[in-house]
C-alpha cells in the first residue's frame, strides 16, 4: 500500500462526511412528508439496484467473501439506523447527535479489543474529535435510559460496521460488498417496519420527498458506502473513524445552506478541533497503521 493510495482514501473518506453533512437538513425537511422507515427503505433500495447494476455491467463475480462481508456490515449499519430512530423518541436531537458520534470513540476501543494499539497521536486525535462532539451537539434537553442506551448501542453498530469492513472487505470485492450491504439494510427495513408501526409509502409524495430519497440512495448511500468499502481496505478504521468527526462540521455548513441554521463560535472552534483531530489521526506514526490479518 502505498502513502499516495492512503492519502487518496482519506480524502474520500472526508468527501463522504461532505455528503453525509447535507443529509441532516435534507432529511429534517423531508420527513415532514416521508417516515424514517419508508425513507430507509426505499434509500437503501435505490442504492442497492444502482450498485446491483455497476456490479452486473462490470461482470463483478460474487465471492462468498463479499456476501460476508456485506451482509454482516449492513446488519450492522441497520441495527445502528433502527436503534438511532428508535432512541430519538425517547432523548434530545442534541444529546442523539453526541452519542451517536461516540462511535469515533468506540471504534479505538474495538481495535484494541482485535489486539491492535492505536498511536498516541491517533487517541489525542480521538479526545479532540470527542471534544468538538460534544461542543457541535452541546447535549442538554431530556433523556431517558432507554434512549441513552439505544443510541449509544446506535453507535456500537457503527463502529462495528466500520471494524467489520475493515477486518472482510477487500478493494476487489468492493462494489459487490456494497451492493449486497445495501440489499440487506433494504430488506431488514421491510421486515421491520411491521414491527415498528412504521409505513413505507411516503405521506405526502412531493418533491421534498423525493429530493431526500434520489440523493440519500445516489449520494450518500450508493456512492458514499463504496467509497468507504474502498478506503477501508487501504486506510486505518481509527483514521477512518476520525475522519467522520467532519460530518457535524459539515452539517452545520448545510444547515446554514438550506436557511435551517446559523454559525457560532463554538461550531466554528469545533469545526477547528475536528480538522486538527483529523491531521493527527491521518499521520500516525507506523505503530498504529493497519497490519495483516493472522
Amino acid at each position: 500500500m502505498t502513502k499516495t493510495v492512503r492519502r487518496r482514501a482519506r480524502a474520500a473518506v472526508l468527501g463522504v462526511t461532505a455528503i453525509w453533512g447535507v443529509t441532516f437538513p435534507l432529511n429534517t425537511l423531508a420527513l415532514g412528508h416521508v417516515s424514517p422507515e419508508a425513507l430507509t427503505f426505499w434509500r437503501f433500495c435505490l442504492a442497492a439496484l444502482g450498485l446491483g447494476v455497476v456490479a452486473l455491467v462490470g461482470r463483478r463475480r460474487v465471492e462468498r467473501s463479499s456476501l460476508i462481508a456485506g451482509t454482516t456490515s449492513g446488519v450492522a449499519l441497520f441495527g445502528g439506523y433502527l436503534a438511532q430512530v428508535e432512541g430519538q423518541r425517547f432523548v434530545a436531537p442534541s444529546i442523539a447527535g453526541f452519542l451517536t458520534g461516540l462511535s469515533v470513540v468506540l471504534v479505538p476501543l474495538l481495535v484494541v479489543a482485535l489486539g491492535r494499539r492505536p498511536s498516541r497521536r491517533q487517541l489525542l486525535g480521538i479526545a479532540l474529535a470527542a471534544i468538538a462532539l460534544l461542543i457541535l451537539s452541546f447535549p442538554q434537553g431530556h433523556a431517558s435510559l432507554l434512549g441513552v442506551a439505544l443510541e449509544l448501542a446506535c453507535a456500537l453498530f457503527f463502529a462495528a460496521q466500520i471494524v467489520i469492513l475493515e477486518q472482510l472487505g477487500t478493494p476487489a470485492d468492493a462494489i459487490v460488498t456494497s451492493t449486497v450491504q445495501m440489499a440487506t439494510i433494504a430488506v431488514a427495513a421491510l421486515l421491520t417496519a411491521p414491527l415498528v408501526g412504521g409505513s413505507l409509502l411516503p405521506r405526502h409524495p412531493g418533491a421534498v420527498a423525493v429530493a431526500a430519497i434520489v440523493y440519500d440512495g445516489v449520494a450518500a448511500s450508493a456512492v458514499a458506502f463504496l467509497v468507504q468499502a474502498w478506503a477501508l481496505a487501504h486506510a486505518d478504521s481509527v483514521e477512518i473513524s476520525v475522519i467522520y468527526a467532519a460530518e457535524p462540521v459539515f452539517a452545520v455548513v448545510a444547515s446554514i445552506a438550506f436557511g435551517l441554521g446559523g454559525l457560532s463560535l463554538g461550531a466554528g472552534f469545533a469545526g477547528v478541533l475536528a480538522m486538527v483531530a483529523i491531521l493527527l489521526a491521518s499521520v500516525a506514526p507506523g505503530e498504529g497503521r493497519r497490519t495483516a490479518s493472522p
